[in-house]
């Protein structure tokens, strides 16, 4: 805690809350310690966020087949892009999770949400003509990502296909979006 930025004073007050995030995920207290405050840190949240964060983040792992290592991989990787997105930190976890009861877990989860996202924000042309002609919209008005639930729900809807999910997400991230298309938007935001 100290080295993620935390006062003596500021550590003593945060201690009940990592002790918590330790029990449940089963780890020492400097490992847990350290993993949430890189996820914080990746996320750009402050420490005034551990709180709430460690909620998330145990709700995540007690929900889903996921635990703070895996979090923590999958946060690594998918966090600074998520959070440049303007995804919800819930809402990463959620997919995080989820795609962890799909059995894609840790970095693997992580890259491909990464990836994902980087494709929502910065389609190629072949998966812009497929987003358009299954009439899936990724940007609002103001250019910025719509929110990720929507967009699941949307490709849904549309009833895309696995080459479509593919043509639009690639090998890398494919596979993991058809899964949670597949689970549907109304599992995700259940979730959520």
């Amino acid at each position: 805690l100290g080295m993620g930025g935390l006062n003596a004073t500021e550590i003593m007050k945060m201690m009940p809350t990592v002790t918590r995030l330790a029990t449940v995920g089963a780890l020492e207290m400097g490992e847990a310690a350290d993993i949430v405050t890189n996820i914080l840190a990746g996320y750009q949240l402050g420490i005034e966020d551990l709180g709430w964060a460690t909620d998330v983040l145990s709700s995540a792992m007690t929900g889903a087949n996921v635990d703070l290592r895996d979090l923590g991989e999958a946060f690594k990787h998918a966090g600074p892009v998520a959070q440049g997105a303007g995804m919800e930190f819930e809402t990463t976890a959620a997919a995080i999770a989820l795609l962890g009861n799909a059995g894609i877990q840790g970095s693997i989860a992580g890259t491909s949400l990464k990836s994902a996202i980087s494709r929502l924000l910065s389609p190629s042309k072949s998966a812009e003509r497929t987003l358009r002609k299954l009439k899936v919209e990724t940007k609002d008005t103001t250019g910025k990502m719509r929110a990720f639930d929507d967009i699941i729900e949307d490709l849904g809807k549309s009833g895309a296909s696995t080459a479509n999910i593919l043509s639009i997400f690639g090998l890398r991230a494919g596979p993991s979006m058809a899964r949670l298309v597949n689970m549907g938007s109304d599992a995700f935001r259940e979730y959520t």
